[in-house]
């Protein structure tokens, strides 16, 4: 078992396949780096799922950290296993990881052996007559039913043989998953089966699609981490409406794993090509848009529930997800990609397959498309307004770009200063509270978080009384500030100080920053000097802007740079190192240059070599490593063999971003506590946390993540600003400075947008 985007837990097939060898079976779990693309609630649950595994397996679960290809190969040599056991994966990344696990394993004089599949019949067996697959619903669904399905496999006895008695890495790092996770192993699975069994399943397709009501299984995450198999569930339907209504939905996660099976490429990418033309916004406005959705702060009840409740639970009811996505994509206007994005980074059951094709199916783009009605309506703020600076959902204005043949119905509504209970179902989905500060209060507010970021002193309500913005008595403002500490946006770190905003506070003044701060002359001047005579290699230029962004700001500063596989090749070439070992080296458009050594076969000649490298240089340059042909034949099998290997090289390496962290001394001015400077820098110094928490931030719609918002427990002290790097509409990088709650959040924005433009600008004309 292993892990990169997709884990199974409780590998059924491959362990009764092992079992039945009557051998000591190792569990072995590679942790890939890629651990960090996981949102937070998902690695929180996955290291819960993980834990309740090895219990089961009485301590032996093994870890071990690196590339499945190298880590497989080692253990399997260093247990002496002539086989490896794996479920088998039918998604794009794990059939791919898969087939260099099982080359690498071949080459040493072993085998890997898949079995079975984590779904109730595995993709590619359901097809039509004529040998196509299925690109509807309704006509897979017929022949679904009609497939014999095998029962679920009883548990075996086995011997484990794994930790402490061979070494072990450890499991991951325990992960703040930001939200309420459910009771996570097979036997709170069983439970919750059980009980949905017993009060719910008989009425099921009667109650499915009511949010208010709690008439759904909760058993998705459980299926989507192989906690549970499908085939479990369906011994106990029988036949009936209900019963046949939940059975369908266990057809559907099949249909659309079916799917991305045939069409790897519709993960991400619009299953029906047609629609690759219909127009969608990408802009600041698109992006504020993105953040007010993302939050549940549009102002239309039903959308913004289901939004907190996703970030407050990691699940989401699956008719409110159709709502939310529909209202993204037809009313916002924004692309599908960004709230799958939003979706796969929060949900604790997020699927590549049922995930991107349920928002292609809100977004009329994929399957059995949802319709758009015949018009396309957006919703914009008025000229002049902030996402954050007016009450949610009053700023949306309907677009004059409409078809005189429709009229939506959704009206626009403004939140209450304090609303719950909003759901027509009498049953909120989320905790729907919608504080709202009168203007003195915010008032009084701003002026403290203003003066404490100046002075780092606790402020009193003299001062507070005496500025020009606040213009109340002494006695009115320490009465207020005496409201705002029993609200929680102050704190008072003892009786005769004054007060200091607490982290909500912080939250409050950065979502009502009314003037937007502005770099001072010697800054900006400085940013504008270092880009219009920036060169050299790409990697070279991220260094430097971390750098510069570190000095302007006085902060720890991080620049995530473009992955390669975004970029387009313009050169590649195999070279031979030895008569075991090549070197595959690609350059891309933007600037950037991935080198992978590669294994070869003991009878692959320079010839061979040589041939495989013009054949790749024909089919790669021009693409993204992604998109690269490599289907074609040479007329060679030897050659074409060398040459899916390097491609598989070069996309696991274009999967690594160039992370560049600098400034981080600054940390150590900024805290008193020694503690909390080294933890800090600890954590500055993991590459994968940094990447999983600026792109954490992002995914959430934010642009400022404060103290425990951003889910990192070590930098509970520190805030993060950060700032997508978008080229062309597509985005390409982050940057982000780092550093106490204390800091200046208008000037720290201004910073990092003006820098993410520059060197956005800089990216697009190429770096090299």
């Amino acid at each position: 078992m292993w892990f990169r985007r997709d884990l199974r837990l409780a590998d059924h097939p491959a362990l009764v396949a092992a079992a039945s060898t009557g051998l000591p079976v190792v569990p072995l779990f590679v942790v890939d780096p890629a651990f960090a693309a996981a949102g937070a609630p998902r690695r929180a649950y996955m290291t819960v799922a993980l834990r309740r595994l090895d219990e089961s397996m009485k301590g032996a679960l093994v870890y071990r950290y690196g590339d499945p290809a190298d880590i497989v190969a080692q253990f399997a040599a260093e247990v002496d296993a002539a086989t490896v056991f794996v479920t088998r994966d039918y998604g794009p990344y794990g059939r791919g990881r898969d087939a260099v696990v099982a080359e690498r394993l071949r080459a040493a004089g072993r085998s890997l052996v898949g079995r079975g599949s984590p779904y109730v019949v595995a993709p590619g067996t359901i097809v039509k007559d004529d040998g196509n697959p299925y690109a509807m619903f309704t006509p897979f669904l017929r022949r679904w039913r009609t497939h014999a399905i095998a029962a679920p496999l009883d548990h075996p006895e086995v011997e484990w043989r794994g930790a402490p008695t061979v070494a072990c890495d450890g499991p991951p790092p325990t992960v703040g998953p930001g939200c309420e996770l459910p009771d996570i192993g097979e036997t709170a699975a069983a439970a919750r089966w059980s009980s949905f069994a017993d009060d719910s399943l008989d009425r099921y397709h009667e109650v499915r699609d009511l949010p208010g009501i709690a008439g759904t299984s909760q058993m998705s995450a459980d299926i989507r981490w192989g906690v549970v198999h499908p085939r479990q569930l369906l011994v106990d339907l029988a036949p009936g409406s209900a019963h046949d209504t939940f059975t369908s939905e266990l057809a559907w996660r099949d249909f659309y794993a079916d799917v991305l099976h045939h069409r790897p490429e519709s993960g991400w990418a619009n299953l029906d090509v047609r629609m690759n033309a219909m127009p969608v916004d990408s802009d600041a406005a698109a992006r504020q848009r993105l953040a007010a959705w993302s939050q549940g702060r549009t102002g239309f009840p039903i959308v913004d529930a289901g939004m907190r409740q996703l970030l407050a639970t990691g699940w989401m009811h699956n008719r409110v997800r159709m709502i939310v996505a529909s209202f993204l994509v037809k009313d916002l206007h924004l692309p599908w990609q960004w709230g799958a994005r939003h979706f796969m980074n929060h949900l604790i059951d997020g699927d590549l397959a049922s995930n991107s094709h349920g928002w292609q199916w809100a977004a009329g783009t994929g399957t059995d498309a949802a319709p758009t009605s015949g018009c396309s309506t957006r919703l914009r703020r008025p000229s002049g307004s902030t996402a954050t600076g007016s009450t949610p959902g009053a700023g949306y204005q309907r677009s004059a770009r409409r078809s005189t043949r429709c009229r939506s119905s959704i009206t626009p509504r403004s939140a209450p200063k304090r609303c719950a209970d909003t759901d027509s179902s009498r049953v909120a989905l989320a905790n729907l509270e919608c504080q709202m500060l009168d203007e003195r209060k915010t008032s009084i507010l701003r002026a403290v978080v203003q003066e404490y970021i100046t002075t780092a002193q606790p402020v009193g309500s003299t001062h507070i009384a005496d500025l020009p913005s606040v213009r109340v008595s002494s006695a009115t403002v320490r009465n207020e500030m005496a409201v705002l500490e029993q609200e929680g946006y102050l704190a008072q770190p003892h009786t005769s100080a004054g007060r200091v905003p607490t982290d909500k506070g912080y939250r409050f003044f950065v979502d009502h920053i009314t003037t937007p701060g502005r770099l001072d002359s010697a800054a900006s001047q400085r940013v504008g000097t270092f880009f219009d005579t920036a060169h050299g290699r790409l990697e070279e230029l991220l260094h430097q802007t971390t750098n510069l962004l570190a000095q302007v700001t006085h902060h720890a500063a991080v620049v995530v740079g473009p992955r390669a596989e975004l970029a387009t090749v313009r050169s590649v070439q195999i070279v031979g190192l030895s008569a075991r070992h090549a070197l595959v080296v690609a350059v891309f458009s933007n600037g950037t240059i991935d080198s992978q050594t590669i294994d070869l076969d003991a009878d692959t000649s320079d010839l061979r070599i040589s041939a495989a490298s013009a054949h790749l240089q024909a089919g790669m340059v021009g693409h993204s490593i992604d998109k690269a042909d490599q289907t074609r034949s040479s007329g060679d099998p030897s050659v074409d063999a060398l040459c899916v290997t390097a491609l598989a090289a070069l996309r696991q390496g274009g999967n690594d971003e160039s992370v560049f962290v600098g400034g981080a001394s600054s940390m150590a001015q900024a805290f008193d506590a020694v503690d909390t400077v080294r933890s800090v820098l600890r954590t500055l110094e993991q590459q994968y946390v940094v990447v999983s928490l600026v792109r954490d931030i992002l995914d959430r719609g934010l642009t400022v993540a404060i103290g425990a918002e951003h889910g990192v427990e070590p930098l509970a002290v520190c805030s993060v600003v950060v700032a997508p790097v978008m080229v062309d509409g597509d985005q390409v990088g982050t940057i982000g400075i780092l550093g106490p709650t204390r800091m200046d959040y208008p000037q720290a924005l201004a910073t990092v947008e003006v820098v993410s433009d520059r060197l956005a600008k800089r990216l697009g004309e190429g770096a090299a």
